[in-house]
């Protein structure tokens, strides 16, 4: 038999990091990525490695910006753009195209500029 009287649990949970926004990156580019989540402190940087991880994070997660690789290994970003608009609630999301040959800093620069204009 157990008999528990007056015990109060002090237990606090660590305060949860709010994002001004969260942006969804599909693409293998580990350099850009860092830099992304370097450059951009106030913002959530999700990475996925291919277009059906990136799918499956666009359905049920809202993103403020996405960035695609032009080349993914399952896909393109283009048909990854095309699958996104064609949900209902993704067909005002920014999305970025990336191609292979875009400077790192240049992406970095174009992504913050966008953002500062949101």
């Amino acid at each position: 038999m157990c008999i528990i009287t007056d015990c109060e649990l002090a237990f606090h949970l660590p305060a949860l990091r709010t994002y001004r926004h969260r942006i969804l990156y599909a693409g293998n580019d580990l350099a850009l990525s860092k830099r992304l989540r370097e450059t951009l402190s106030d913002c959530r940087i999700v990475r996925a490695p291919g277009g059906s991880v990136a799918r499956s994070f666009i359905k049920v997660i809202n993103y403020s910006l996405l960035l695609f690789d032009h080349a993914l290994p399952d896909m393109t970003g283009t048909e990854l753009a095309e699958i996104t608009r064609a949900l209902p609630h993704r067909e005002q999301t920014q999305i970025i195209l990336i191609p292979a040959s875009e400077n790192e800093a240049n992406i970095v620069k174009t992504v913050t500029r966008l953002l500062q204009a949101s």
